[in-house]
């Protein structure tokens, strides 16, 4: 008669348990949010993101996850990362090598742990986790999760770069779904930014994913002191009690220059349509191959819910869709005003030699405001700020445009002007270009409004917001 392997009777005992095995393999009972997430990965579920305050329990639920999964699944590779080597080697390995110290002997000896890997002694090159720092310089790092069964654990979440993620999650697609397997992502974080995949995954993507909220406030691993601490220092309605204790996303971002409630204030709102107003056209030309030119219309506090995007075009097939726009428009804008910095200003061009409204912005020149803004695109921003500020205005609930209002951060320079970042910085952290924002930035340059971005209730007279060609 044959014998059975051990190893193997031990993963169907567990592959389908996962709470059992941290009771009876590793001595813990999971925290009840803990359990849910375990028992969502053992029920097939693909990608799970769980937003915390601080200290609930996130190191050790990845540990428990990453054991699990490895001991319980054969060809199996798992990568966990972090915005930060400390973030990684000091809280996630060293946790997840305190649980291992804790295994039953026959099995902690299956396992290899090295500085930067735990391996699986019989195959340690396709049996294995890795942890590999989530670096924006170095996104390739996290490719190569190509297994029968995988799984990317991302702490912290929200600091993590979208180039990074679409690097670490791209490597999965098609691997061990299609042959049987299974693939995994969890997302583990404090909601310290209201913009970003982590944020996205709880929002405009929430349904496809498992989302979880942990709060500080009834969970045993936090003191009541630290809560206590956190409210009587920055108070209940303050950001950092919201991130720290309570887990919920910012009501926005300190240095983003239009808060992300404003934005979405403005999606759930009617405004009342005034006829008598004239609508204004923004265009942002594209620069780069993978980035959308972009054309938004805007009637005083009411941008018109069709957004215009093309790809790929060239200056003189884009003059030729907005030309087409024109005609066809049963009301026709006062003014089509298009960035002219770069390659801009070639649409202009034809547009203007065609008699078409046509007027050019140049951002990166000097503002009215000299004094405080650094360039005409730094004022501009605040002008729209202000505009969303005033509660009453209206915008389409459009991801894309949503992500690129709340998107854009501002600076101070040395001699205490403001401006915005580079648009680069901006491209790199959301994984686009805020091409949406520029196209309704425009509108806040033409004459028909005022310093603060209103219309004019009279005819509108030509004035200088800087330089406008």
């Amino acid at each position: 008669m044959s014998k059975t392997n051990p190893f193997i009777e031990f993963m169907e005992v567990y592959r389908p348990n996962p709470v059992s095995f941290c009771e009876n393999v590793l001595g813990v009972t999971p925290l009840k949010w803990q359990a849910e997430l375990l028992e969502a990965l053992a029920a097939g579920e693909r990608r799970i993101s769980v937003r915390s305050g601080h200290n609930c329990g996130k190191s050790s639920a990845c540990a428990f996850a990453n054991l699990w999964f490895l001991l319980t699944h054969y060809d199996t590779k798992i990568a966990v990362t972090a915005p930060s080597a400390a973030q990684i080697f000091d809280a996630l390995a060293a946790e997840t090598k305190k649980w291992i110290n804790r295994l039953p002997d026959p099995i902690r000896d299956l396992l290899e742990v090295k500085s930067d890997r735990i391996e699986l002694r019989s195959a340690p090159e396709s049996n294995f986790i890795s942890y590999r720092t989530a670096r924006l310089d170095n996104p390739s790092a996290l490719q190569g999760l190509h297994a029968l069964n995988t799984m990317l654990c991302i702490d912290e979440a929200a600091g993590v770069p979208q180039a990074v993620w679409e690097a670490a999650y791209g490597s999965m697609a098609g691997g061990g779904e299609i042959t049987g397997g299974k693939a995994h992502v969890i997302l583990l974080g404090n909601p310290t930014s209201s913009q970003g995949f982590f944020f996205d995954s709880h929002t405009v993507h929430a349904k496809s994913w498992k989302t979880m909220h942990v709060s500080c406030l009834d969970n045993p691993l936090v003191s009541q002191d630290y809560i206590e601490e956190v409210r009587s220092k920055y108070g209940e309605e303050s950001n950092q009690f919201r991130i720290r204790v309570q887990g919920e996303w910012p009501l926005h971002d300190s240095d983003a220059i239009i808060s992300h409630s404003k934005v979405m204030d403005a999606t759930k709102r009617e405004v009342k349509i005034m006829d008598n107003y004239p609508i204004i056209w923004g265009v942002d030309v594209a620069r780069y191959g993978d980035d959308s030119s972009c054309l938004v219309q805007r009637k005083a506090r009411w941008v018109l819910p069709t957004i215009y995007r093309w790809r790929k075009l060239s200056l003189v097939e884009l003059a030729g869709r907005i030309a087409e726009l024109y005609d066809a428009a049963d009301q026709k804008p006062h003014s089509i005003e298009i960035d002219s910095i770069g390659v801009g200003a070639g649409c202009l061009d034809i547009l203007k030699s065609e008699g078409y409204p046509a007027r050019g912005v140049a951002v990166s020149e000097g503002p009215a405001r000299k004094d405080v803004y650094a360039n005409l695109r730094a004022e501009l921003w605040f002008r729209m700020r202000d505009w969303f500020h005033e509660q009453d205005v209206q915008i389409p609930a459009d991801k894309d445009l949503i992500r690129d209002l709340t998107s854009v951060r501002f600076v101070y320079r040395p001699n205490g002007k403001i401006a915005c970042e580079r648009k680069e910085l901006t491209q790199q952290r959301i994984g686009a270009s805020p091409d949406s924002a520029d196209a309704l930035l425009m509108t806040f340059a033409s004459n028909a409004v005022d310093s603060q971005g209103r219309f004019r209730t009279q005819s509108p007279k030509r004035r200088n917001v800087g330089n406008i060609v």
